[in-house]
């Protein structure tokens, strides 16, 4: 995860703690999905960040059993979820 970023940055320096900023476009209107893999324990940032999105009602948090490089190791599992998301 970056840590800096370059001046006129319009991205989150820290996706996990930097909200991305809200412009009043149609980001709003898009449905939002959060693919959380979920093969290892996460730490106390993770859980709340997942938390919050839990809460948000812009967004749907889908869990795969496989870790962050699931796609290169069980895509099914990967390729399913999308799937499903899509539908």
């Amino acid at each position: 995860m970056a840590t800096s970023r370059t001046a006129g940055s319009r991205r989150p320096a820290r996706a996990f703690s930097e909200a991305y900023p809200e412009r009043g476009g149609r980001r709003a209107s898009v449905a939002h999905v959060f693919l959380a893999c979920m093969d290892q324990a996460i730490d106390a940032e993770g859980e709340a960040y997942l938390a919050r999105l839990r809460n948000d009602g812009g967004w749907e948090v889908v869990e795969v059993q496989v870790n962050h490089l699931g796609l290169l190791y069980e895509p099914k599992v990967v390729a399913d979820a999308l799937h499903a998301i899509a539908s």
